[in-house]
């Protein structure tokens, strides 16, 4: 018997000429890349409800400080699948500011 729940497929696209210096705020999700992220999308497969496709994406611009920092973060996600029900970005944009106690 199979099974009708599917699977998420994450894929990621870094760029690596940008070094990641953030600090690992979730070190319990596991390693953090030493480049920055450029983009995600999320496919879904195996599932009677979802074929196989592409269902979810996201771009990251960002703002670095002199240090080569990340000061401000802009994640643009779009559904691309529009019965799917999740969105990472709430109205599709995400704003983070960050901000770093020494200089």
């Amino acid at each position: 018997m199979g099974s009708d729940i599917g699977r998420i497929i994450i894929y990621q696209d870094f760029d690596n000429k940008s070094h990641n210096r953030q600090p690992d705020l979730y070190p319990f999700t596991g390693r953090k890349s030493k480049n920055l992220m450029v983009n995600s999308k999320i496919a879904y497969s195996g599932s009677v409800i979802y074929p196989n496709e592409l269902v979810y994406t996201s771009n990251y611009l960002r703002t670095l400080d002199k240090y080569g920092r990340i000061v401000r973060e802009v994640a643009i996600g779009q559904r691309l699948n529009r019965s799917w029900p999740f969105e990472l970005h709430t109205d599709g944009i995400g704003v983070f500011i960050h901000e770093y106690a020494v200089n």
